[in-house]
């Protein structure tokens, strides 16, 4: 069985702009065309010219006309920009994301580098909880923020980290500020899903692309994807039925929504996932849950994603590979690995390794796995998080090749990248 993982590497190579900092520089765009009660196709066109300067012009020409599509077509597309208004505005999450980068605090542009910041927030919060629960109330600056707007997390936490406490802070005040930031952080998902769906999910960017070269040969049986978009599919035509494609992090549903849907109702049903890895050892994580909710095993569990990858691991047939090849040495190779899964666009980054263990883990050692990487950078970064998340000697005995034999994980560059 032939399995693809992709990562959000994938959708890059097509183009697309799904970085975080694409996000947040839209994000401002939306903040500054809200104001304006008499949206026309006109001002959201110039929104899209300020929103992506840095844009291709062939890139950006079809993004603008996809807008102007999505404008006429739809029965508003400011129903759209007015949703993810009332997402980001004022909103938390947003603001400490906005700040941390004006500050060049953020050293990177994937997705993984803006999860390290959800998971910085969280130890930090989690210490402050230990505090209030063992010493109760405390000295600190949350009290007097509580009556800013926007909240200021990056203040606060900043008075937190140099153990400055100025003002009582009471329990009932520290719910509140809890329940602001789980409202905030369920906002800022949607107005992801909002963005990936309608405005870059509408666009006509992927026309006329083809796969990456190193994945047109080859046949899959079932696709796992990190990502929300369902751009695989699109150009591989169908080939690959929806139930056989698992989005680990949830799929993208805003589009399919009414013009009449309810916003709130939209935040609640969302199923796209964003968060971390756990951080605490055996004795706490399983007793430190206040702040569970931004682990990415428990969204999985909650929103009910992705969990389907494990029954396809173990659905494999030893059943005479040699007579599907007619090659002896890719029929041998087939007998013993009757699972390949190929990884593509993914940096293999830890945050991901509870999903990743899975796979470089198994018992019987059934499973062969090349990972692609695009430059050297890329290749350098793959094998340091394998070390992280299979540790060093089991690293070292998966990439060594016995003889003829090919090893169990191959690390490849991915040439011709783009067609």
């Amino acid at each position: 069985m032939n399995i693809l993982v992709l990562g959000n590497g994938f959708d890059l190579a097509l183009g697309l702009p799904t970085k975080y900092t694409d996000f947040l520089e839209f994000v401002n765009v939306i903040e500054e065309l809200c104001p304006n009660e008499y949206l026309t196709e006109r001002c959201i066109n110039n929104a899209y010219s300020y929103a992506f300067s840095g844009m291709s012009e062939k890139k950006y020409d079809a993004f603008v006309n996809q807008l102007g599509w999505a404008f006429h077509s739809s029965n508003h597309p400011c129903i759209a920009i007015q949703d993810m208004y009332d997402c980001i505005h004022e909103n938390a999450w947003i603001n400490y994301f906005q700040r941390r980068i004006s500050e060049n605090q953020i050293s990177g542009e994937n997705w993984i580098d803006l999860e390290k910041e959800i998971k910085n927030v969280v130890q930090i919060l989690d210490r402050v909880s230990y505090d209030i629960r063992y010493l109760g109330d405390i000295m600190d600056t949350w009290a007097r923020t509580m009556n800013r707007t926007p909240l200021d997390i990056d203040g606060i936490l900043h008075d937190f980290e140099h153990n400055r406490y100025s003002i009582t802070l009471s329990r009932e005040t520290y719910i509140m500020f809890k329940s602001k930031l789980r409202g905030d952080f369920e906002r800022f998902v949607c107005a992801l899903q909002i963005y990936f769906d309608f405005f870059v999910g509408l666009s006509k960017l992927v026309d006329g692309r083809q796969l990456p070269s190193p994945l047109k040969a080859l046949h899959f049986d079932n696709v796992l994807s990190f990502n929300y978009t369902p751009y695989w599919n699109k150009l591989n035509k169908g080939q690959i039925d929806e139930q056989q494609i698992c989005f680990v992090h949830g799929k993208l549903s805003y589009c399919n929504e009414k013009n009449d849907h309810k916003l709130a109702d939209i935040i609640q049903n969302s199923d796209v996932i964003i968060g971390f890895d756990e951080y605490l050892d055996n004795n706490k994580k399983n007793e430190q849950l206040e702040f569970v909710y931004y682990r990415k095993y428990f969204q999985r569990i909650a929103k009910g994603t992705g969990s389907e990858y494990l029954s396809w691991l173990s659905a494999y047939q030893y059943d005479e590979p040699t007579q599907r090849y007619s090659d002896e040495t890719i029929a041998r190779e087939a007998a013993r690995y009757p699972n390949h899964v190929y990884i593509f666009g993914h940096s293999m980054d830890p945050t991901d390794k509870d999903i990743f263990k899975d796979i470089f883990l198994r018992e019987p050692n059934d499973t062969k796995v090349t990972i692609y990487y695009h430059d050297e950078e890329a290749h350098e970064r793959i094998i340091t998080n394998l070390i992280a998340i299979i540790g060093q000697d089991r690293l070292i005995e998966k990439t060594h090749k016995r003889g003829f034999e090919t090893a169990d994980i191959e690390i490849v560059p991915q040439f011709d990248f783009l067609s």
